[in-house]
């Protein structure tokens, strides 16, 4: 009886092993399949590019026109490759960020956030909420079914932040530049 006891555990462990093993090579194969058929990079950095045009326009339009622009920090496009698990050829990008000077804490503050959300919503980012809510700094976010996620905040400046999901380019652009050497405030000998 133990021995038949035993036969059975080890035949559940070795069904339950075979079904893992099932399931994870199908969430593979379908994240795959997945990005295939979503949209091509440029036309989502053409979406997400419209998208942050009309957060500006609906913020604009509560709290006055701003002097909005490309941020200090993140002036440029940025890429890199899609997370472990995601397609290869796929890659990833970060639109710049966009900023606007001063903050947008008053009492239009809810009145703004519902019209990023509203904005967001047309453009497929249906899952949303706030990472931060102070009277004087708050952080909300909008997530759309390929991983595309923007952050919009407001504290001492305003910020609009949005990156994608893994998508593959129609036409792949040239990989960035490769550094060109050790800076020579880093070189040991300098003579």
């Amino acid at each position: 009886m133990g021995r038949q006891r035993r036969h059975r555990g080890v035949l559940i462990l070795l069904l339950l092993a075979g079904w893992l093993l099932t399931a994870c090579g199908e969430d593979e194969d379908s994240t795959m399949k997945n990005t295939a058929d979503r949209p091509s990079m440029e036309t989502v950095i053409d979406d997400y590019t419209q998208m942050r045009t009309e957060m500006v326009a609906a913020v604009d339009a509560i709290a006055g026109a701003g002097a909005w622009g490309n941020s200090s920090s993140i002036k440029e496009l940025s890429r890199s490759g899609c997370r472990n698990g995601e397609d290869p050829d796929g890659e990833r990008a970060n639109l710049p960020n966009y900023t606007r000077k001063g903050p947008l804490t008053g009492d239009d503050r809810d009145a703004i956030m519902e019209a990023v959300w509203k904005v967001g919503r047309a453009h497929g980012f249906d899952e949303v909420g706030t990472i931060v809510d102070r009277p004087d700094d708050w952080e909300i976010y909008g997530e759309d079914p390929n991983g595309g996620r923007y952050v919009v905040g407001s504290s001492a400046n305003t910020v609009i932040s949005i990156g994608t999901g893994c998508h593959r380019w129609d036409t792949q652009p040239a990989p960035a530049p490769a550094p060109s050497g050790i800076p020579d405030h880093a070189k040991k000998d300098k003579g």
